[in-house]
Parts: C-alpha cells; sequence; structure tokens
C-alpha cells in the first residue's frame, strides 16, 4: 500500500512556528483550469494543510506568501474537537521562487 502526495502550488502565507514546537504548519493553494460544457474556460482552486518538521522545517522556515512549491508527502489525519482534518505531512520540499530569489541578488 502507499499514501504518497504531490503537489505544486502557492503559499497562502509567510512561514510561522507554531508556538515553542518545531513545526510550521502552512496552507498552500493549487489551482487548475478547464472546459465546462458551454466550452469556457473555468480555473478551480483547492487549499492544502502542510505541516513541515524536521528535515522540512529548516527548509520551510524561509517560505513566503505566493511563492511556488513543489511538496511531496503523505496524508494523515486527526481529530479537532468533532471535526475531522486532513494534513499533508511533508516529507520533501522545493522552492521555487526563493531559488529566483537569490539568483537576483
Amino acid at each position: 500500500m502507499l499514501n504518497e502526495v504531490t503537489l505544486i502550488g502557492n503559499a497562502g502565507r509567510d512561514a510561522e512556528s507554531v508556538g515553542d514546537y518545531q513545526f510550521i504548519n502552512l496552507s498552500l493553494a493549487t489551482s487548475e483550469s478547464y472546459k465546462d460544457n458551454l466550452g469556457e474556460w473555468k480555473s478551480s482552486t483547492e487549499w492544502h494543510n502542510i505541516k513541515f518538521s524536521g528535515y522540512t522545517y529548516e527548509k520551510a522556515k524561509n517560505i513566503k506568501k505566493g511563492d511556488k512549491l513543489f511538496i511531496k508527502g503523505k496524508i494523515r489525519t486527526y481529530e479537532k474537537g468533532s471535526d475531522r482534518v486532513l494534513q499533508i505531512v511533508a516529507n520533501k520540499l522545493i522552492n521555487f521562487s526563493q531559488k529566483e530569489r537569490e539568483q537576483t541578488i
């Protein structure tokens, strides 16, 4: 069995550590375009909750809102009150925007 997710999208906000813990929760927006039944182009955006810890925590600390990110990870769910929350736990992160910022310096 396999539990693996690959996403490419834009960060919804700047990275911030959660309390005194060494992890970061971040929103990632992925978008897709498609033609509807009338032949008109539409776009749809999906928001994903991403958790960075360990190795990915160090790389995620420099994420800025709007950065284009490649994330590979696994799906985890947890209980929050009476709700069940779906989260992607990242085990690989590439920040394309950070590389562009470094090249322009």
